[in-house]
């Protein structure tokens, strides 16, 4: 029952009904169980490995989503990836983004353990598919967003 009715079968030559068509039309209208897939009035529970592949959205079942883009009703995020916590000195250094591209924006935020104003800067030009160059007006630590458009 991949879709979670109960339907009649209809053996080749037979003639069919239309009391038992319209039961099985009946059946499939009221289904609310595709299988891995279920509704239940406002939301659709989906269990088990699931893909769309036109949509190209992916689960494994921990319930964490894979898809490939997510359009907004003004622009776009294709990748996006949170990194560190480092420590960034004055010295220019790379350290890992982990985007996979390069980003388009990069945001960084200090950690709650600083109470004064710092300076932290990236260095668009240098920026790598895996790395991006950090620098800072001291010892600060900082977490980041790479974010590709």
């Amino acid at each position: 029952m991949p879709l979670g009715a109960t339907i009649i079968t209809f053996s080749p030559g037979t003639v069919i009904k239309s009391a038992d068509a319209n039961t099985n039309f009946s059946h499939i209208n009221g289904a609310t169980n595709l299988t891995g897939i279920a509704y239940t009035g406002s939301h659709i529970t989906i269990t088990g490995t699931t893909s769309l592949d036109s949509a190209a959205i992916t689960s494994n079942g921990s319930g964490t989503w894979n898809t490939l883009r997510t359009l907004f009703t003004s622009g776009s995020i294709s990748r996006i990836s949170v990194f560190g916590q480092y420590t960034v000195t004055n010295s220019a250094t790379f350290y890992d983004h982990n985007l996979g591209d390069i980003p388009d924006l990069v945001i960084m935020t200090t950690s709650s353990l600083h109470t004064t104003l710092h300076i932290a800067t990236y260095e668009a030009s240098s920026m790598t598919t895996t790395q991006v160059k950090l620098q800072a007006d001291n010892n600060v630590e900082i977490t980041g967003l790479a974010i590709k458009f």
